[in-house]
């Protein structure tokens, strides 16, 4: 899952020398979450919804809207934007680029090319369109959770049950946080199964692990098995 086939293309920018006010209207113009800004062709910053806020909104002086606009009239985007903004390459994946945004605690990332030039953007709201599609968001059909003994043969084997029946997996994920060692958790996104088959590959999955958890997107239940 590289950032190339996720990115937004659609990369809105502005100078650094434009004012504050400039950048709220095209930022409310397109609905923008982060606005790139140059320097004589150069990037220098980035500009997110919340470094605006920072901007026009000082929390303990009571105004009105048109007021605290006006009262930016003068400040350049160069006052308050991000400066040094981190970049991704189209090759990255999108685990990669998540874990940069989240660690750094900030709205996107500049995807740019080995010279520096900025093929698109990859923002929070593309991460979870990202997370939606590869977690089988827009399936309807049952999840499995549940912890087991962290060898390949115990996941083969839930994996053969599940085909016994017809079922197909859209996704599966694994981690160890939470987990006593020896163990890790294990997450399946099962489908094209019916309600009826699934109570047994519930009744021969509970074989294997002692805590079973049921999401049934069909009826809207969950719960431990």
């Amino acid at each position: 899952m590289l950032v190339k086939d996720w990115m937004n293309k659609n990369v809105l920018s502005l100078s650094a020398d434009d004012t504050v006010q400039h950048a709220i209207k095209l930022q409310k113009k397109n609905f923008a979450s982060i606005l790139l800004v140059y320097d004589n062709g150069k990037l220098v910053g980035v500009l997110a919804k919340s470094d605006l806020k920072k901007a026009v909104v000082p929390e303990l002086i009571p105004m009105g809207k048109t007021e605290a606009f006006n009262m930016v009239a003068d400040i350049k985007v160069k006052q308050v934007m991000s400066v040094h903004p981190l970049t991704v390459t189209p090759e990255h994946t999108m685990d990669e680029a998540a874990e940069i945004i989240l660690k750094n605690q900030i709205s996107g990332v500049p995807v740019a090319d080995a010279g520096g030039n900025v093929l698109g953007i990859v923002s929070r709201s593309d991460l979870l369109e990202f997370l939606g599609v590869v977690t089988g968001g827009d399936k309807i059909g049952f999840q499995l959770n549940f912890s087991l003994l962290d060898k390949p043969m115990y996941i083969s084997e839930i994996i053969d049950v599940i085909r016994d029946y017809d079922g197909r997996i859209w996704n599966m994920t694994c981690h160890y946080h939470g987990v006593k060692e020896g163990y890790r958790h294990v997450s399946l996104k099962i489908y094209n199964i019916t309600s009826e088959n699934m109570k047994k590959v519930v009744e021969r999955v509970k074989e294997k692990t002692s805590n079973l958890y049921m999401i049934d997107y069909v009826e809207g239940k969950r719960g431990e098995a």
